[in-house]
């Protein structure tokens, strides 16, 4: 009862234990080849990432808002870095270089557990734009420690509630600037 894509990984990791413990003499075929194959995995849609314009009638849209304005930096650093949305939630500036020429990516804000490890388990380093180190200026606080949050939610200072930044804020947002509905994550393909 999992999807095919990861009915098709699994066995592939299956496989390829197989594969290693032939080359190492303790097998002699493996049955796992062919199971490989029996898993027609469908093709998945390609995310419709936005156009310029687009990310300009968004951020305008989100600017004019009183109650909205508030994430408007956010979803310029989803849209500047590619960062998916949990990892962006939890970034704090104890991850930032001083002059804000790197950004460490290795956790990410997961509802009900505040944080733990990206989606892939792969950290990385991010170089960000001008636009971004200018951004990230503009809204790092006069006071902070390596624990505070880049982008903490407006009235508890906590992580953001991301069912609601994505179902209620984004949602609105497009409907509003006219523009059809994708996903929050699609910022990251864009």
């Amino acid at each position: 009862q999992i999807a095919p894509i990861s009915a098709a990984e699994y066995f592939s990791v299956v496989n390829a234990a197989w594969e290693w413990g032939i080359v190492r003499g303790w097998l002699q075929s493996n049955p796992w080849t062919a199971m490989i194959s029996a898993f027609k995995v469908p093709p998945i849609e390609s995310p419709q990432p936005f156009t310029l314009e687009e990310i300009q009638l968004i951020i305008k849209t989100m600017n004019e808002s009183r109650s909205y304005r508030y994430y408007t930096p956010l979803i310029r650093f989803l849209f500047g870095t590619g960062c998916r949305t949990g990892e962006a939630i939890g970034l704090r500036w104890g991850v930032i270089k001083e002059n804000i020429s790197q950004i460490w990516i290795g956790e990410s804000y997961k509802r009900g557990s505040d944080r733990g490890a990206t989606k892939m388990h792969k950290a990385r380093t991010i170089y960000p734009s001008k636009k971004i180190q200018n951004l990230l200026l503009k809204v790092r606080p006069e006071q902070y420690d390596e624990s505070t949050l880049v982008f903490p939610a407006p009235k508890t200072g906590n992580y953001i509630n991301d069912n609601n930044l994505s179902t209620r804020i984004w949602t609105r947002t497009l409907q509003r600037a006219g523009i059809p509905h994708r996903k929050l994550y699609n910022t990251r393909s864009t």
